[in-house]
């Protein structure tokens, strides 16, 4: 747990109490803290870090949501891509050469003008 902000904005006495309650919420694994005092900025923020943890039903759902956001997402490039006729094969992309360049020999024709 870290909890960052102006100095005067961060209580020991309430950092204490959330460490307490979040120590007890895990049962006595273990559990590091600190504070970061900034002074350019009127906000205070708290991050909670946790780790090993498995079969937890709100992550799962997360989980969920950002893989129907990450569909949704695909399926709306696609449509957009279609719409501009992006989506149509055409034929493959050959130099043609030109009076004014000069080739170089064989494969692959590169112009060498300037």
């Amino acid at each position: 747990m870290l909890i960052a902000g102006p100095s005067a904005e961060l209580s020991m006495k309430g950092f204490q109490t959330v460490r307490k309650w979040i120590d007890r919420s895990i049962a006595g694994l273990e559990m590091r803290s600190g504070d970061y005092p900034v002074k350019s900025t009127s906000f205070v923020g708290i991050i909670i870090v946790l780790s090993g943890l498995t079969n937890i039903p709100r992550v799962e759902e997360i989980r969920d949501i950002r893989t129907e956001y990450q569909l949704e997402c695909e399926e709306e490039r696609l449509r957009e891509k279609r719409r501009r006729g992006c989506g149509k094969r055409r034929k493959p992309w050959r130099p043609v050469p030109s009076p004014k360049c000069r080739m170089t020999p064989g494969p692959p024709r590169v112009c060498l003008a300037s």
